[in-house]
């Protein structure tokens, strides 16, 4: 009879056993097949290649331009102030209006300019009259003083007499009192009239200050009456205007401003990295100019100044303005091509090699090469603007003129097109 317990472990072994088989076979099944897979084909990665076109580097002397962009100026710029209070009787131009030399530009009332003039000279007059009046008193209190003295000696010999006889009881002495009296008055006569005399120089003084105020008053006022009517000192043109006719004014109020044509020039800012170019170019006299393309052509503006303060950005210079541009208003905007003194020793390239402002590349051994460079400028070849450098490339070199977005060092290059005749034509055509 068999055993119920061996059967159920026989029946507990066999669940157990054959999960067990079933995934040891699965695995070796997978080693299997495993083991006998072809081998796939190795992939190979090449590096990309970036085509360019480059550009054999030439040492040349050439003079570098730069855009300027500034202001119009007038270095003549007259503001027109009221010398006195008054209402205005002339003003035929308004503002932006061009004169010629002498042409009539503003005047006030005639009775306003003529009153303090009149008023001035009856001043004056009043003042020269006390003076003569003072010279008569003079020579009048000079008679008195010596005519007092001599009565003073009277007095004193009537006193001396009076003193003498009463001794001899032969007056009495209120006598000799009284003429005491009289020697004492005569005395502060003698005092008041010396004074007078002498005052004579410090009152003499006090009116001639006074005739030299009066005379400066006059002079003013005679200043005023031709300030009063204005006429045009030179060529010029009308800035603004603040009066009409009939407008009543006071002294010292703006009437207009107006400027000479000839004093027209360009403000405008000239980079700090130019500066040692335009002061060595100014202490050896050296003619530095700009133009301008107008309609008509080309005009050219000469360096007149430099300002007398730099900044951080450089420093102010001042353009003369030719007799073409007298057409400008102070205010007006103006781009301009400044030409600076040549250079030696330096490169033109196209803008597209430049990086930046300081970074170009070259090509060694079919890869880029950074270099470091200096902008100094730009310049003309063969009607083109091209960058003018100077730095780390060298003569002979091939730069890089095509401008990839993803320029590094060591980047794989090829050259697809050379430039170097094309440059060594436009350097035959300057």
């Amino acid at each position: 009879m068999p055993n119920p317990l061996s059967a159920r472990r026989v029946a507990q072994l066999k669940s157990i056993v054959w999960p067990v088989l079933i995934v040891l076979g699965a695995i070796l099944i997978f080693v299997l097949l495993k083991a006998t897979k072809p081998d796939a084909p190795q992939a190979t990665v090449e590096e990309k290649v970036w085509p360019v076109s480059v550009l054999s580097l030439q040492r040349q002397a050439l003079s570098p331009s730069q855009s300027l962009y500034g202001r119009v100026e007038s270095e003549q710029m007259v503001t027109l102030a009221s010398p006195v209070t008054g209402v205005v009787a002339e003003r035929p131009l308004l503002a932006g209006e061009a004169f010629r030399k002498g042409e009539r530009l503003l005047a006030l009332d005639g009775v306003d300019l003529s009153v303090p003039l009149a008023r001035a000279q009856a001043e004056l007059a009043d003042i020269e009259a006390q003076r003569s009046a003072q010279m008569l008193t003079q020579t009048a209190n000079r008679k008195k003083l010596v005519r007092e003295k001599k009565i003073l000696a009277l007095k004193e010999t009537e006193l001396a007499r009076n003193q003498d006889l009463l001794k001899r009881d032969l007056v009495s002495e209120s006598a000799v009192d009284q003429a005491r009296e009289a020697l004492a008055r005569q005395e502060y006569a003698v005092v008041t009239a010396r004074l007078a005399v002498e005052q004579h120089e410090t009152t003499l003084a006090k009116l001639a200050a006074q005739q030299k105020r009066a005379k400066a008053n006059v002079r003013e006022a005679e200043m005023n009456r031709e300030r009063g009517i204005v006429d045009a000192p030179f060529d010029g043109r009308v800035a603004s205007v603040s009066v009409s006719p009939g407008d009543r004014v006071s002294a010292g109020a703006t009437l207009m401003r107006f400027y000479d044509l000839n004093s027209l020039v360009l403000r405008a800012r000239l980079p700090r990295e130019h500066l040692k170019g335009l002061y060595r170019a100014q202490a050896s006299e050296t003619n530095v100019q700009a133009t301008f393309e107008t309609p008509d052509g080309e005009v050219f503006l000469p360096l007149i100044r430099l300002d007398g303060e730099a900044s951080a950005s450089g420093v102010d210079g001042f353009f003369a303005l030719p007799a073409a541009l007298t057409y400008l208003r102070p205010g007006d905007l103006l781009s301009a091509t400044l030409h600076l003194p040549k250079h030696e020793g330096v490169f033109a390239v196209p803008y597209s090699a430049l990086y930046g402002t300081d970074r170009v590349y070259v090509v060694e051994a079919s890869r880029l090469q950074p270099r470091r460079v200096t902008l100094l400028g730009q310049t003309e070849q063969a009607g083109q603007t091209w960058a003018l450098l100077q730095g780390e490339i060298k003569e002979g070199e091939r730069l890089v003129t095509t401008h990839l977005p993803n320029a590094v060092g060591g980047l794989k290059v090829s050259i697809k097109e050379n430039v170097a005749s094309e440059r060594s034509e436009l350097g035959g055509r300057l």
